[in-house]
């Protein structure tokens, strides 16, 4: 049976730098996951690291510039009380969507309702029998 790896530390191809998970730096630096997950995701150039997805691992350089990151950027909510992320692009896209659905529903009963004045208005005038 094969040995798992131990998750966590391990060593960098390049040479004997130990890398850390985002976990680690989370512990160390007291950055909240998400905000870390984040900053890597935005701009990953300034976190150097090595594997992908759950294998990804940052050289020890990636802290300070997690945390220098952290020290620019604005604490607490986004103004206007909205919330970034996915859950905020999915409420935009469905009240775009309601908006759309809205503007034709109008226009369809505009529609309707020049029908209906135009049957009204064909109800009204008196009715032609013809001899055959």
């Amino acid at each position: 049976m094969a040995r798992r790896k131990k998750a966590g530390t391990r060593r960098s191809a390049r040479g004997a730098q130990k890398l850390i998970t985002l976990s680690e730096i989370h512990r160390k630096t007291g950055i909240a996951m998400a905000t870390l997950a984040k900053y890597a995701r935005q701009s990953p150039r300034k976190f150097p690291s090595e594997g992908r997805g759950r294998r990804r691992r940052y050289y020890p350089a990636a802290m300070s510039a997690f945390q220098q990151m952290r020290s620019q950027s604005r604490r607490g909510p986004k103004p206007g009380g909205q919330r970034g992320g996915a859950a905020a692009g999915l409420a935009g896209r469905q009240l775009s969507q309601v908006g759309i659905q809205l503007r034709r529903l109008q226009r369809r009963t505009r529609n309707i309702e020049r029908s209906l004045r135009r049957l009204e208005r064909l109800a009204r005038k008196p009715v032609r029998i013809r001899a055959v």
